[in-house]
């Protein structure tokens, strides 16, 4: 018999994927062609101001709105988790501001976009 326990982190585990409407990987392409930024930058290693932004941004999104892990992230960056948690934990000093928020929304809004285009 199934731990009662087990089966609400499962629907739970579910709910989130089935709510998800687009993928990171779609969040980061949405974000490339939004600032310019080629997708190896925004994935590469370079510290150029403007990338660290675009990085956090697209990081903070993958952890607070779409409910990703930090090792999860790491992974698609090629970098480890307390990189993530310290971009995400820096992001969080601008995240409230109103046009952060309307950049966010606009990203994740291309992002869905990019996702249907894909037929994922």
């Amino acid at each position: 018999m199934m731990d009662v326990r087990n089966y609400k982190e499962e629907a739970d585990a579910f709910e989130k994927l089935v709510l998800r409407k687009f993928f990171l990987a779609d969040l980061v392409r949405a974000t490339a062609l939004e600032t310019g930024i080629p997708m190896s930058a925004l994935l590469g290693r370079r510290v150029f101001r403007k990338f660290v932004a675009a990085r956090r941004r697209v990081w903070w999104i993958g952890r607070e709105d779409m409910g990703l892990s930090y090792s999860q992230i790491g992974r698609l960056f090629e970098r480890d988790h307390t990189t993530i948690i310290h971009g995400c934990t820096r992001y969080d000093e601008i995240a409230s501001q109103p046009d952060e928020v309307l950049q966010r929304a606009y990203l994740c809004q291309q992002a869905e976009r990019i996702f249907k285009e894909l037929g994922a």
